[in-house]
């Protein structure tokens, strides 16, 4: 299997079977506002290495790229989109280092769990970028136009707390969406 989807195939980073089945997948219910984008390469990926995207079809505007979740995906071959590997966590800014976090009510996985997670989770993505450039970019402006409910992590990479001049910034970022 492919490297770029291996890291992110079994969500590596966060127990699933601890965490996310325990709130019965919410993140899975979406509607228009929520919605899971996919990388430009990542379903002919997916289809090559023989994962099923039979649970993520295309929204009502039949473009690819945008897809709905008709089931949670923990079937064996069932491809997590890279978009669901990393939630609720996106980044704010390319270098990695600024980030926000889907609303709590549609994930309940506690702060300090994902405080641990986010630099195994840019890890994986550097790892991406690597692979398929420009990815890293395409994630952080779609964390920018995205229309859900979104809230500033004040923790950095290195698990501490974000400074002021850091809280400023990533506030200002928001706020220009």
């Amino acid at each position: 299997m492919s490297k770029t989807l291996d890291f992110f195939k079994n969500n590596a980073q966060i127990d699933s079977a601890k965490h996310c089945a325990a709130c019965g997948y919410t993140c899975c219910t979406l509607d228009e506002n929520n919605f899971i984008v996919l990388f430009p390469w990542e379903r002919d990926e997916a289809t090559r290495v023989g994962l099923s995207m039979a649970h993520l079809p295309p929204m009502q505007d039949n473009n690819p790229l945008y897809v709905n979740c008709v089931r949670p995906c923990t079937g064996l071959n069932d491809y997590k989109p890279i978009n669901c590997a990393t939630y609720p966590m996106y980044p704010l800014t390319t270098d990695l280092e600024l980030w926000v976090r889907g609303a709590k009510n549609r994930c309940p996985i506690a702060n300090i769990h994902l405080r641990k997670q986010i630099k195994v989770i840019a890890d994986g993505l550097r790892k991406i970028e690597f692979v398929h450039p420009g990815s890293i970019k395409t994630l952080v402006d779609f964390t920018r136009i995205y229309k859900g409910e979104l809230e500033l992590f004040e923790y950095g990479l290195d698990g501490k707390k974000l400074s002021p001049t850091q809280i400023t910034l990533a506030l200002a970022l928001m706020r220009a969406k």
